[in-house]
């Protein structure tokens, strides 16, 4: 059986939790902190942080062991905590366990489980960098339909630039023009804001407006 890096990283959780790693440390942080490294931190700073407000609804695609879930707590009102496998329910629940949190368990980018247009805000960071193309346009459309008129998506993907590494065994890069082509068809407006990793194996924080339906 072929395993693609998105299902490898599932596995790994799994076997995290398993194994009560998800005890002692959160799972997620061995890419780094964002309280620390200086790019997740403007990450932190300059788009999650600013984005939110105590009566709204959040999404996070991808929350692992709750490396960035951690700054829903008490922030917002409701927050939809999704990834492929329900051990991200325990890891995340270990540190920063909150009654405001909903976990979805949505391994094909689909989430019947939301409502259309009841999301304020959806951001994902170091999760779509591995989707194949199939998955990653599932997840996108998705987002489209369960955000609100005017609400903002905040999304990381990777892409190639001239002095990073590429990996495509890991990362799954989509060009620039090719993501820009998938939101407008889901309704999103690009804005002129995004936050460049060049380091590691490259990419790039973008974001986008959802725009009336």
């Amino acid at each position: 059986m072929i395993v693609n890096e998105a299902t490898r990283q599932s596995m790994a959780l799994d076997a995290f939790v398993t194994a009560g790693h998800h005890q002692q440390r959160v799972y997620g942080l061995q890419w780094g902190i964002p309280e620390e490294a200086p790019q997740l931190r403007r990450a932190k700073d300059e788009f999650v942080l600013p984005a939110l407000n105590s009566e709204m609804t959040v999404i996070e695609i991808g929350c692992g062991g709750g490396r960035w879930s951690r700054y829903f707590r008490e922030r917002v009102e409701k927050a939809y905590l999704v990834d492929a496998t329900q051990a991200a329910e325990a890891a995340v629940r270990a540190h920063c366990d909150w009654a405001g949190f909903e976990f979805v368990v949505a391994s094909d980018g689909r989430m019947p489980s939301i409502e259309t247009a009841t999301v304020d805000y959806a951001f994902s960071f170091d999760t779509f960098v591995h989707f194949h193309r199939e998955l990653f346009d599932t997840y996108i459309s998705e987002v489209s339909r369960i955000l609100k008129p005017g609400a903002l998506f905040h999304l990381l993907h990777a892409k190639r630039w001239p002095d990073s590494i590429v990996n495509e065994q890991i990362f799954q890069y989509r060009d620039d023009d090719d993501v820009s082509a998938l939101l407008a068809s889901g309704s999103f407006r690009l804005t002129n804001r995004s936050l460049e990793f060049r380091v590691g194996f490259g990419s790039i924080l973008r974001e986008a407006v959802r725009l009336l339906r």
